[in-house]
């Protein structure tokens, strides 16, 4: 928004116009220009850079040819297109053309304008030619960033005449090795007269005029800025006319500059989010379902890299027609931020920008769970998300990217997000979260100047205050100004840039009673970028602050150590002694500068070097909390995450950050009797939703609740997995009190404040079956079946058995499928009818499957059959059937074929792989001794995956795993590693120790997961022993080899947990 903007300079190599933004346009300001040429040397910085000829008009061009270079095209293999404008529209073609490139260094180009031709030569070579042109015009430069070295326009050379069916190809006489402007003549071809000889800045000052960009904009701009009571001398201007947007720090070089950078990227913000908005009202307002409306699902990229807002979203979540949303992708691969929790960061501008104190918000936002994780949603609906999209199911050869139809996992990580919402949505539906007493600032002027400042700082602080369940709650410097700090006990600022009026609200709270947490470089700047240190102001603490220039100086890649140079230790903070207790460790030295402590101040902790670390300073009736590093930072790179793990957070470095909040006794809406567990009471007038996800490696023991309630409640319930079961409880000192005897992973726990209210869902799905079994076509009669069959208490065995007989094979396979969920002994006969003359493989082997799950007498034969079809699918259900028919049978007085362990055996050599899985699981079952002896003698031969399924055959089969064990491990290394990363058993560990470190040597990934599984102290104390000697990939598991194994949540500092270690040996 801030084009055209065009910045001279001057450098070594001399004179320059820069366009450091893109999007400038340079065009002649004399548009009758006659058999004239253009000459220049140009540096392309962007994607492309753009060349016009024979130019209707200066500023606003209608009419002309053109050729834009570089990245031009979706086809790598184009690097030119050439068009124009002057034939009723936009016409192009793209090419590839050897040399018509521009170099970032600089390259020489001229274009000839001759009679109704025009020609764009490159480094002396024709390069492509237009004809038929308007015989007069002017010259023009378009697109992404470049600098103009060198530029002159005079009349053609008799050489230069074109002719209009001159080759592509050819050659042309080779220009000067410098552009001279000496003879500029008259190139009107009017009478000849000589121009004097101007430098590049006065040649483009006087001859040429800047334009592009959206000039609606600017005037947008001044008058936006005008109704906000902002004045043009605010910026050096004597009129708005002159006034024109800036949104680039990079060009900021005045004071005035700074102010009119801040004011054009506060209104680029606006007007973004308000053009979403005023989208949704129209959707809103028009739709013919008025229920339906509009959302922005923003992609997130570039909350990834560079870790920035991609609009402003506070902003965005200020329609009360918008649904604002956003994607989950940190969760992935190298864009993986802090942790899978870290969503909730994410999501948190759209409540605050929504947030209504003592009312329902305006909105609540979305977001897409890129593939269900119940970590992700669970947090996700924890913090308001009303809409969770599953970005995406697929399947797979429908979609490029995120899809998870193959993942087996996922559906049941949906079922548990899905099922239990909806059994608990009568109060989840109308929930918000329940206010916090903690505030967090997001400032935007930061967020203009240099977000990465304080970006990640931020999240990680936000991230570790949740861990104790002080959840805080974002608010912008409007906001703060606005008065909001009164509905909070304690602020945290991390930025260091930040708004005047919002600086001047938090002193004044300060000095009322408020808590003020701050660190390093935070509350140094004003939104000009201009000094404005409010922590001296407060407290006379003294710090080291970068410049201006300095802060928004992208960061720079520290230079790698020199070889023999000795290794630089970070520094350490310890705390003084009667002042705090903290384990000392490490710290993160981003924003770290030299403090004086005034005298007044109390130094709770000290770096290594002696300087104050910790500095705590009584402001009136409040306090400030000064922390000299990146307390966030620390934490979170503190966490143990070798690739492909979720994180373990470490204890050590969060209680700088919490424990002012204990000392201040602020107060929470739900405490934990465990930290860094994902909580979140979601509340209506009917109840609470308690939200949990356990994020320690380990289960939680007696984890208990205590949920701020103004009465008892009128009940409590927690799921047994899809199942609402009642929970005991008290209810003591304002608050609901309960014990979980166990958290994995997952929970909801429901609070009701009255009876849940009827729910019709079922009667009316049951309606909706009956009338989809009513119908003719035969999608709606597969739906009615495929319902039918999960609800054997509607008893509709009696309408599906006729549709055994349908001429879709759908509707028979749905029939067949659901009389086997049903469990209706009467229709087995009618599925052996069925079967006689069934010649879809689809249904014969559902048809097979269902007659086991009855405890047909005939299903055994159906079986055989089934193992002998010649489609794979169906004797893929037979070996399932098999597999149903010998549970029941081993519990069933008559006891299962000994033709099953036959069945078994020859299905383990099926020539398609998903039966030979299939049938291996059924091996374990029927004939562990059996399995063991094959899995054993596999040695190398299986491929991958088939090894794989042996494997979890022998971890997952209690009677196959027993005779493994008894049998000795056979198989050698790999299959006993393999058994061993799935399942944890003391023989296991006991046959990896004498020999592990072959072992990992040989297999180090394996050995590594196998020790992550089997929690074996010992062998956790005697790897970390030899830890110098361990393998790469190893030892990058140690410390999570060591977390899973003593649930200690160290980190991920060796010298921590040599100090840990020694400790716990000796009972300490």
């Amino acid at each position: 928004m801030t084009a055209p903007f065009w910045r001279f300079g001057r450098d070594e190599r001399g004179e320059k116009w820069e366009d450091v933004g893109g999007g400038s346009d340079l065009n002649t300001r004399r548009v009758d220009l006659q058999d004239s040429v253009l000459e220049t040397r140009i540096e392309k910085h962007g994607q492309w850079i753009g060349f016009r000829v024979a130019l209707d008009d200066a500023q606003d061009p209608k009419r002309y040819a053109y050729w834009h270079l570089g990245r031009v095209s979706p086809s790598l293999e184009v690097n030119i297109v050439a068009g124009r404008t002057d034939r009723g529209g936009n016409s192009s073609t793209g090419l590839t053309i050897p040399g018509a490139s521009i170099a970032a260094s600089g390259t020489a180009v001229k274009i000839v304008h001759h009679g109704r031709n025009a020609a764009l030569f490159i480094n002396g070579k024709l390069i492509q030619q237009h004809t038929d042109l308007a015989p007069r015009g002017g010259f023009g430069f378009t697109g992404a960033a470049k600098t103009i070295r060198e530029l002159r326009v005079r009349p053609v050379r008799p050489d230069e005449r074109l002719l209009s069916g001159q080759p592509d190809t050819a050659e042309a006489p080779k220009p000067k090795a410098a552009l001279d402007d000496s003879a500029l003549d008259d190139l009107t071809g009017d009478a000849k007269k000589t121009a004097v000889a101007k430098s590049l800045e006065k040649h483009v000052e006087e001859d040429w005029l800047p334009a592009g960009g959206i000039k609606e904009a600017h005037a947008g701009f001044r008058q936006w800025a005008a109704a906000q009571g902002v004045k043009p001398e605010l910026f050096g201007k004597k009129s708005w006319d002159d006034v024109r947007m800036l949104t680039l720090p990079a060009l900021v070089s005045s004071p005035a500059d700074a102010r009119l950078f801040y004011w054009s990227r506060k209104f680029s913000g606006y007007l973004t989010a308000r053009m979403f908005n005023l989208a949704a009202e129209a959707i809103h307002e028009h739709a013919p379902n008025p229920a339906m409306r509009g959302y922005v699902a923003l992609s997130g990229h570039s909350l990834y890299f560079p870790s920035e807002q991609p609009l402003d979203t506070f902003q965005l979540a200020q329609g009360a027609a918008m649904t604002p949303g956003i994607s989950d992708w940190m969760s992935l691969g190298s864009w993986f931020w802090d942790s899978h929790q870290a969503v909730a960061f994410s999501i948190a501008p759209y409540n605050a920008g929504a947030r209504r104190y003592g009312q329902e918000p305006l909105n609540h936002p979305m977001m897409h769970c890129v593939g269900p994780s119940t970590l992700r949603a669970y947090t996700m609906l924890g913090n308001n998300a009303r809409v969770i999209s599953y970005w995406n199911f697929g399947p797979s050869y429908a979609v490029t990217e995120g899809y998870w139809s193959e993942d087996e996992g996922s559906y049941r990580q949906a079922h548990l997000i899905n099922n239990r919402a909806a059994q608990v949505d009568d109060v989840l539906a109308r929930s918000q979260m329940r206010p916090s007493r903690v505030a967090m600032l997001y400032s935007m002027a930061n967020e203009y100047w240099n977000a990465q400042a304080s970006f990640a700082d931020k999240r990680a602080s936000f991230l570790a205050l949740s861990h104790e369940y002080f959840q805080p709650e974002l608010v912008t410097e409007e906001q703060v100004a606005s008065g909001a700090l009164q509905h909070y006990d304690a602020l945290y600022v991390l930025d260091p840039v930040v708004a005047t009026a919002a600086q001047d609200r938090i002193k004044t709270w300060t000095q009322a009673g408020g808590l003020l947490w701050t660190c390093a470089d935070a509350l140094a700047r004003n939104e000009f970028n201009e000094p404005g240190d409010l922590v001296k102001t407060l407290t006379g603490i003294e710090r080291e602050l970068p410049t201006g220039d300095a802060l928004i100086a992208p960061p720079k890649r520290a230079a790698p150590a020199k070889a023999g140079a000795a290794a630089v230790s970070p520094p350490r903070i310890e705390p003084v002694t009667g002042q705090a207790d903290f384990p000392a460790h490490t710290v993160v030295t981003s924003g770290l500068g030299k403090v004086t402590n005034p005298a007044s101040s109390r130094v709770r902790a000290r770096y290594d070097d002696g300087s104050p670390a910790w500095l705590e300073v009584s402001v009136g009736k409040g306090r400030v909390v000064y922390l000299g590093h990146r307390v966030g930072l620390t934490y979170t790179a503190r966490k143990v995450r070798p690739a492909g793990n979720h994180p373990i957070f470490s204890d050590l470095p969060r209680t700088l950050l919490t424990q002012p909040l204990h000392e201040a006794k602020v107060d929470r809406e739900l405490l934990l009797s465990d930290n860094v567990i994902m909580a979140s009471p979601m509340s209506s007038a009917d109840g609470t939703v308690i939200l949990l996800h356990n994020m320690q490696p380990t289960p939680r023991r007696n984890l208990r609740l205590g949920l701020k309630e103004p009465a008892a409640p009128h009940s409590v319930e927690v799921f047994a997995d899809s199942r609402l079961v009642p929970q005991a409880h008290e209810f003591r000192d304002g608050r609901v009190w309960l014990t979980l005897p166990e958290l994995a992973a997952e929970q909801m726990i429901v609070v009701r404040r009255k009876p849940a209210p009827a729910d019709p869902r079922t009667d009316e799905q049951r309606e909706r079956t009956l009338t989809q079994l009513r119908a003719t076509d035969p999608a709606s009669l597969s739906a009615g079946a495929w319902f039918a069959g999960f609800h054997p208490e509607w008893r509709l065995s009696g309408q599906l058995v006729p549709l055994l007989r349908h001429a879709n094979w759908e509707v028979r396979r749905a029939a067949a499928e659901a009389l086997g969920r049903v469990g209706d002994a009467a229709a087995g006969d009618a599925l052996v009818a069925l079967l006689k003359n069934e010649n879809d493989a689809h249904v014969f082997g559902d048809a097979v499957l269902a007659l086991a799950r009855l405890n047909h007498p005939q299903a055994a034969a159906a079986i055989s059959t089934g193992f002998a079809h010649a489609s794979a699918f169906a004797r893929l259900q037979a070996v399932n059937a098999a597999e149903t028919w010998a549970k029941r049978a081993a519990s069933a007085p008559t006891p299962a074929p000994a033709s099953v362990s036959e069945l078994a055996a020859r299905a383990v050599r099926d020539p398609d792989l998903r039966v030979r899985q299939a049938g291996i699981s059924l091996f374990a079952l029927v004939d562990p001794a059996g399995c063991v002896k094959t899995a054993g003698a596999l040695s190398g031969t299986s491929s991958p995956t088939e090894r794989a399924a042996w494997i979890r055959a022998l971890a997952d089969r209690d009677a196959a795993f027993a005779a493994y064990r008894s049998a000795g491990f056979p198989g050698g290394i790999e299959l006993l590693l393999g058994v061993a990363t799935q399942r944890a058993d003391p023989t296991i560990s006991a046959a990896l120790r004498p020999g592990w470190q072959t072992a990992a040597k040989d297999h180090p990934r394996d050995f590594a997961l196998a020790a992550r599984r089997q929690r074996d102290p010992a062998l956790a104390r005697e790897l970390f022993a030899q830890r110098a000697q361990l393998p790469p990939f190893v030892a990058d598991y140690l410390t999570l080899i060591l977390e899973h194994t003593f649930d200690a949540r160290v980190g991920n500092v060796v010298a921590d947990w040599e100090k840990w270690l020694s400790a716990s040996a000796r009972g300490l």
